[in-house]
């Protein structure tokens, strides 16, 4: 067996911490319809709490032969690819997509308004602070 080996230096001494890495255990989990409003539009995805638990490999083996590592554009999907990853690996049917997308909506609206508000408060809340240190300043020079 392989493992790979970080210790940790202080100074000139060698401390006991070391961290040991011996096998990857590789896991697969299933698509299930999400319930977060991040997608620009669609239904959102998310992973199940089951697992599959396919393979292990010592660490040397794993990273000799692992694919390359993927850039974020290569990891984003469109809302038709979520879509047919949900018609064709649940049992969701399109009414549920629907009416998620549907309440998706409804929390994305909700967000803007209450950044909306966010925004007018803290201007109005400015100007009361700028008119209350006005008031302190000509105070003080009566």
């Amino acid at each position: 067996m392989s493992e790979v080996t970080s210790c940790t230096n202080a100074g000139s001494k060698l401390r006991g911490r070391c961290v040991r890495f011996g096998f990857v255990q590789i896991r697969e989990y299933p698509y299930t319809l999400g319930n977060h409003p991040d997608c620009s539009c669609g239904p959102p995805l998310t992973i199940d709490w089951d697992f599959d638990e396919t393979s292990s490999f010592d660490v040397d083996s794993y990273e000799s032969c692992r694919p390359p590592r993927r850039l974020v554009r290569q990891m984003i999907m469109n809302d038709c690819t979520r879509s047919d990853i949900i018609m064709n690996s649940t049992d969701y049917t399109t009414d549920d997509i629907n009416k998620v997308i549907k309440e998706m909506d409804l929390v994305k609206k909700q967000r803007q308004r209450t950044r909306t508000f966010l925004s007018v408060m803290h201007r109005d809340d400015s100007k009361q602070r700028t008119k209350k240190g006005g008031r302190t300043i000509q105070r003080k020079r009566r």
